[in-house]
């Protein structure tokens, strides 16, 4: 076993993560000026990124959050003001200042025990102009927000209806993980079918990093053009709105993608191709997974510029739900793989057909 180098990871990465950026115009990325944004009973709007001028107002070098309040806090501080240096990421800080509670926030790992839960967020010293930033920023980050009670003294809990927040970052990132199973179960039938016709011998190995990362391209696959002619009406609308979502979200998030697709420490080793799926399903590897999830997700809360760069498409500041009701086509490109991998390595002459495929 030994590590490959970035240069040496898979193509497939580099083709469906930098090359459809196309699609980035599909979408309204140019602010709405009808959306709502000012108004804290209003339903969500992805708009409102935009129109709120959001990364401005985190990263502006003079006026912005970073440059304020989300400096680290020296002696004689108010902690109100300042991030602490105990606080792992800008997030941490960012939510402990928008309760204003002493609680611990973290919503930078899967399944994160710390990351808030609750539907309703109260906010205690923030100037109502600026609260409704505060409240998208919020949205974009994690779980259920209602709109906010402000009090300059206290924090006020508010009984106003809830405005679900089911397009945050951290909901589309457990919903990715816990997509996968199911997806893996879905998929050895699939990869036993394909090898049988195109890898009979079961001569042709993989190596086991690109195995990993062609399965989880097979959700962002889904909203690029390839995969409407593929899998378009196996593919539900919440499906897809969330896997335009995560696509164009990495594509502005080039770090992103990489931290999550481009593992230069990963071990090679070989994977039968009729033993694709099952390796998936491999304890060790199912870790290996969490892990490359785990860095996305960590990089976004942690470093500011990729939270900015990942969430400026405006689909986490929706009023939707992200869900992958259906694990159809997420084996897409582990097939391709399969597939291109056995033309590149060998000729086989189909028996059926007499025809031969490779190179």
């Amino acid at each position: 076993m030994h590590s490959r180098s970035i240069l040496q990871s898979t193509s497939i990465v580099s083709i469906l993560i930098l090359n459809h950026l196309a699609l980035v115009s599909a979408f309204p990325l140019q602010p709405r000026q009808s959306a709502s944004c000012g108004n804290s009973n209003a339903a969500f709007d992805e708009n409102c990124w935009g129109n709120l001028n959001l990364g401005d107002f985190l990263t502006n070098s003079t006026t912005g959050w970073n440059a304020t309040l989300g400096k680290t806090c020296v002696p004689g501080d108010n902690a109100a003001y300042c991030c602490r240096s105990t606080e792992a990421s800008w997030s941490a800080c960012f939510m402990r200042q928008a309760v204003a509670l002493e609680q611990k926030f973290s919503c930078a790992s899967l399944n994160a025990s710390n990351c808030p839960t609750s539907s309703l967020i109260t906010v205690s010293e923030i100037a109502p102009a600026q609260q409704q930033k505060v409240r998208y920023v919020l949205h974009n980050i994690y779980c259920k927000i209602s709109h906010f009670s402000y009090n300059s003294q206290i924090c006020v809990k508010s009984r106003a209806r809830e405005l679900t927040c089911g397009t945050a970052i951290y909901n589309l990132f457990n919903i990715w993980q816990q997509a996968l199973p199911k997806a893996i179960s879905d998929a050895k039938p699939n990869v036993r079918d394909l090898t049988t016709e195109v890898d009979p011998k079961g001569i042709t190995n993989l190596l086991a990093p690109d195995v990993v990362e062609a399965f989880l391209l097979g959700l962002p696959f889904l909203a690029t053009p390839n995969a409407t002619t593929q899998v378009a009406p196996q593919i539900s609308e919440s499906t897809n709105a969330t896997a335009q979502a995560l696509l164009l979200g990495l594509q502005h998030a080039p770090a992103v993608a990489k931290a999550i697709f481009v593992n230069a420490s990963a071990t090679i080793y070989p994977v039968q191709t009729v033993g694709a799926a099952d390796f998936l399903a491999d304890n060790y590897t199912t870790a290996q997974i969490d892990g490359r999830l785990n860095a996305g997700l960590g990089l976004i809360m942690s470093d500011l510029g990729a939270f900015v760069n990942f969430a400026s498409s405006g689909l986490f500041s929706g009023a939707g739900n992200f869900s992958i009701p259906d694990q159809e086509g997420l084996d897409k490109v582990l097939q391709t793989l399969i597939s291109s991998t056995v033309r590149k390595d060998h000729v086989y002459v189909n028996e059926k057909t007499g025809l031969g495929i490779g190179l």
